[in-house]
């Protein structure tokens, strides 16, 4: 039995794979769409209890419970451009519309007077929290446990 029931719709679910195994060994049950259209018909009758979909900001027929915009920190200082020019999908504005704007993979130490340098850089709303997130990497384990090396061995 599972904690929760996951749909995630992303175009390049395939990078997404050490994630979903993250949740899976967590017990989540996870399934995997590319397309929001596929989506739609899978969500008529299958009990899904959360819903991730890249993409889904700009699309506003889709009304969700939480609408979480992430932007790169790596990428963020950048100046970038509305499609075709550029990557951005809508105009920086949109940010109005998100609950919560999320600024990933900054640096593990992340000082105040780094944080307003970042946050002028994008339409700031008192109303909409912005919080952060930094990558930690846990400790190495081998792929050659006992059971990988008797595969290894039977394909010999």
């Amino acid at each position: 039995m599972s904690i929760a029931t996951i749909l995630w719709v992303d175009d390049e679910i395939e990078s997404l794979q050490s994630q979903i195994i993250f949740l899976e060994s967590k017990g989540y049950a996870v399934y995997t769409l590319t397309n929001g259209f596929d989506a739609l018909e899978y969500i008529k009758t299958a009990d899904v209890d959360v819903v991730l979909m890249d993409d889904a900001f700009q699309h506003r027929q889709v009304k969700t419970g939480l609408s979480v915009l992430l932007f790169d920190y790596n990428k963020i200082f950048e100046k970038d451009w509305m499609l075709p020019f550029g990557n951005l999908r809508e105009p920086l504005t949109g940010i109005y519309r998100a609950d919560v704007v999320m600024i990933t993979k900054t640096p593990k130490i992340f000082s105040p007077m780094e944080r307003r340098r970042v946050e002028s850089h994008l339409p700031h709303v008192k109303e909409i929290p912005f919080v952060y997130s930094f990558l930690r990497y846990g400790e190495l384990k081998s792929l050659h446990s006992n059971h990988m090396h008797r595969l290894f061995a039977e394909l010999d």
